[in-house]
């Protein structure tokens, strides 16, 4: 054609091969051409493709597998976390392209029935009704509050095709079912348990005895295990440390002492110097035994 350079007859001619049946690997670096091209055609190609020459070609790639033209791909074809959305108009297009036949017996805005008819004869119907959307939650988001016979139409499609042709739309979901899926897949997300002031408190007070180590000499470790023992002391209730506090005890105690000492063996020893020492003071006292008794003498000393 005649103002066109060799390259970009070459691009346009893979292009067309593309939509008739060339898988696109034959013709990737035309493909990427293309994609780079467009990518910049803002008005003519999806607001969320504009300057993701990747993404354009992904979805070429799916609609081509689908049997859709390049540009058919980017008007009909959202690829949405690796798995293809179509309009439902285009997925009738693909039943209707693999010999199966649609007729609609009802369209309202609340039920839509579907006759589903296989190449051999065979017929499948389907209904979805506004009550399936309120079941599944569906009915009030908006874009089926302003269109209910359009996401009711969506909806019946998708499952007729689903359940009886599952060749033809294998992996392939209809507007806002992929939202769906995802929202019943991901993972829920439980906010981390608060720390019990008690717990702030006691972890405030280890990371200030670790500071007191920093850059000090043999003496700061002395004071710092000393400070330890005396933190072990005060927050052991019934000769235990509180489950919460075991383990940021555990690292201090590796931290300031050293990994080889195993800090629940030097709870245990600071704990039972503690009990012993209790035990000493709530212990009857020993009373000293009275001077004996001198006999005294008028007089002067017996």
């Amino acid at each position: 054609m005649k103002g066109e350079t060799v390259s970009e007859q070459n691009d346009s001619k893979a292009i067309a091969k593309a939509g008739g049946g060339v898988p696109l690997g034959a013709h990737l670096e035309g493909m990427m051409r293309f994609a780079e091209t467009i990518s910049q055609a803002e008005g003519v190609v999806p607001k969320a493709y504009l300057g993701k020459p990747g993404s354009i070609l992904a979805c070429i790639q799916t609609g081509h597998e689908l049997g859709f033209a390049p540009m058919q791909s980017l008007r009909l074809v959202h690829v949405v976390e690796g798995k293809p959305q179509l309009d439902y108009s285009a997925m009738i297009a693909l039943l209707k392209a693999a010999g199966y036949r649609v007729r609609w017996e009802e369209r309202t805005s609340e039920a839509v029935r579907l006759r589903l008819i296989d190449p051999r004869g065979d017929e499948h119907v389907e209904t979805y009704t506004m009550d399936d959307a309120r079941t599944a939650c569906l009915a009030d988001k908006a874009v089926w509050k302003k269109h209910p016979r359009n996401m009711l139409s969506a909806r019946c499609v998708s499952n007729a095709a689903r359940a009886f042709a599952a060749d033809v739309i294998a992996g392939i979901y209809v507007e806002d079912e992929i939202e769906e899926i995802q929202a019943t897949t991901r993972p829920v997300e439980r906010p981390a348990p608060a720390q019990s002031t008690a717990l702030a408190g006691a972890t405030s007070e280890l990371r200030r005895i670790y500071k007191t180590v920093e850059g000090g000499g043999e003496h700061a470790f002395e004071s710092a295990e000393a400070e330890l023992e005396t933190w072990a002391r005060d927050h052991a209730k019934d000769g235990a440390l509180p489950e919460e506090l075991r383990e940021p005890f555990g690292q201090t105690v590796a931290r300031i002492l050293g990994p080889e000492v195993v800090a629940e063996s030097l709870l245990t020893h600071w704990l039972s110097q503690t009990a012993k020492a209790d035990e000493v003071l709530e212990g009857e006292l020993v009373e000293e035994p009275e001077p004996p008794a001198m006999d005294v003498v008028e007089g002067g000393a017996a």
